[in-house]
């Protein structure tokens, strides 16, 4: 997932493209959820944050 002020994408098995979404968050925002409709399985995952390019 990448997930940056506006938008967030979504990859899966080894970098397929699933979907792009607008994402029109709270700029206070300290937190991710992430939810599943039956079952999923997060193998791995890291979180760095980048410096912004404005």
């Amino acid at each position: 997932m990448l997930l940056d002020r506006s938008s967030l994408e979504v990859f899966v098995d080894d970098g397929a493209p699933v979907g792009t979404f607008l994402v029109l968050n709270d700029p206070d925002a300290q937190g991710i959820g992430l939810g599943a409709r039956g079952s999923a399985t997060i193998l791995s995952g890291t979180l760095i944050p980048l410096v912004s390019a404005w």
